[in-house]
């Protein structure tokens, strides 16, 4: 499992890289940052908590200076290293209506609000070991379902780019929450909090603001 864990790992970081060097382009949206997730295969049921790394990739459909209509795929994953106490993967299919600074657009507005709804796929597993009997206990969730999301951006940067607090929830999409894997066994549900970056747009050139100012 732990190369399985440092495969993914990879993928992302060089998913990360290869986007960092378009995020300022006219038609790509771009936030990455850390997350905690804690899901549930079932109400009462036991609680499996993981943080992992957020890459937000996306494609902006509509665009603004003061808003952005994004399509975006925040992917998650984590994991503990050799010694495996938990590993959780999330991916989320979203649209998000972006405002203010949180477009990471020209506007001079330093607060900004995101709202995404979509679907997300969730797989996480916790291994915890009972100290007295040397037992270990294995606990996992595995869904696919919709997905909502809300968050503010602050203090917006010279570049455009801006930190970001985010809050998720999610649930299984059928009534009995059976999804994938061996964890599924009841209506599952899935809290997120994150902290990220959206990476700003680059600023108009004097020849791209020439080139508006001809077209008006």
């Amino acid at each position: 499992m732990s190369l399985i864990i440092r495969k993914a790992i990879l993928i992302c970081v060089v998913h990360f890289i290869c986007h960092q060097t378009m995020a300022q382009d006219r038609l790509l949206y771009l936030r990455a940052g850390l997350s905690l997730f804690v899901a549930e295969n079932k109400p009462g049921g036991d609680l499996i908590f993981f943080p992992g790394l957020t890459i937000s990739p996306g494609i902006r459909l509509m665009n603004g200076d003061k808003f952005a209509l994004s399509l975006s795929s925040p992917l998650s994953i984590g994991g503990s290293g050799n010694n495996l106490r938990y590993f959780g993967f999330d991916g989320p299919l979203m649209f998000d209506i972006s405002l203010g600074s949180a477009a990471g657009n020209n506007d001079k507005t330093n607060f900004g609000v995101i709202m995404g709804a979509g679907v997300a796929y969730l797989y996480a597993e916790n291994v915890s070991t009972d100290y007295n009997t040397g037992l270990r206990e294995f606990s996992s969730a595995d869904f696919f379902g919709p997905r909502f999301q809300f968050g503010f951006s602050f203090k917006k940067q010279d570049d455009n780019s801006a930190p970001m607090l985010l809050f998720s929830y999610g649930r299984s999409l059928t009534s009995t929450g059976h999804g994938f894997g061996r964890g599924s066994f009841g209506p599952g549900h899935v809290w997120g909090i994150s902290f990220q970056m959206v990476m700003g747009r680059k600023k108009k050139t004097s020849d791209e603001a020439a080139s508006n100012l001809e077209v008006h």
